[in-house]
């Protein structure tokens, strides 16, 4: 894992792209999510390749319940990360991190470093480690 300093400014997704020349297809978003099961709920980190968005039903039958975005204050205060930079690299242990792991492509990507303004790059390996939980049919293109 490499540590990857950038202009806070240029932290979110689209701008990080814009401005570096990196590709989507390496880029993964990180979205917190909660899934009520039984009245219960449970959160889980969610990457998403940037060139994709989540599937409500997918997520839904993946997860096993009705899953929503968690408020961006709640994804803050759980992970500890700030804004634009949430990553699977230091959540709590508390809260699983779920990829489709056959629909992520590419052997180098780039993800949220838990400050504004640091990003990590990390390996297909290094993502295959940091990820709890694999499941299918979670995401769709983005058209």
């Amino acid at each position: 894992m490499r540590v990857l300093h950038v202009d806070p400014d240029i932290s979110d997704t689209a701008a990080f792209l814009r401005e570096t020349g990196a590709t989507a297809e390496q880029s993964l978003n990180s979205i917190v999510v909660s899934t009520k099961m039984s009245g219960v709920r449970h959160n889980a980190l969610v990457l998403v390749p940037a060139t994709h968005r989540l599937d409500n039903k997918g997520l839904k039958r993946a997860l096993g319940g009705k899953t929503s975005f968690l408020p961006m204050n709640e994804a803050l205060a759980l992970t500890g990360m700030e804004r634009d930079s949430i990553g699977p690299i230091g959540v709590p242990e508390c809260l699983p991190v779920v990829a489709d792991l056959n629909a992520i492509k590419g052997d180098e990507f780039y993800i949220g470093g838990g400050k504004l303004g640091r990003k990590y790059v990390i390996s297909r390996q290094e993502l295959i480690a940091a990820v709890d939980r694999s499941v299918v049919g979670i995401y769709v293109p983005i058209e």
